[in-house]
């Protein structure tokens, strides 16, 4: 009989150890999963920001008058010459129909600016 006891209470012992290491795994599963989040977060270029043609952060932002999608003037400048189209929606412009876009120029260098800084402070 006193085995018995003592058996029971080792195996319910046992069952909290495992109870405890699933929660400690679950927890731990919960923390990456925030800290995954907050990585793709910091590594996704927001679409506003984003250049049709190389689908990253536009350099010099402009406009095309056309259809109001956001490119690298680099990158615009070099398809209207090769092609006289709009590479979106495929109608016909010049580089006169492409507009300096200041404010997303000026709304890129501050969100640069934040994520350098979450990232250093994410370093320490």
């Amino acid at each position: 009989m006193k085995e018995n006891i003592e058996n029971e209470k080792e195996e319910e012992i046992q069952e909290e150890k495992k109870e405890e290491e699933k929660e400690e795994k679950e927890e731990k599963k919960e923390e990456e999963d925030e800290e995954n989040k907050i990585e793709e977060k910091i590594n996704g270029v927001p679409e506003e920001m984003r250049c049709y043609i190389c689908n990253d952060f536009c350099e010099e932002p402009v406009q095309s008058l056309c259809c109001n999608e956001i490119f690298c003037k680099k990158h615009i400048t070099k398809e209207i010459i090769k092609r006289f189209i709009c590479p979106k929606c495929k109608k016909r412009c010049g580089l006169n129909n492409i507009i300096e876009n200041k404010k997303l120029s000026e709304n890129i260098k501050w969100f640069k600016k934040l994520l350098n800084d979450l990232l250093e402070e994410k370093k320490f």
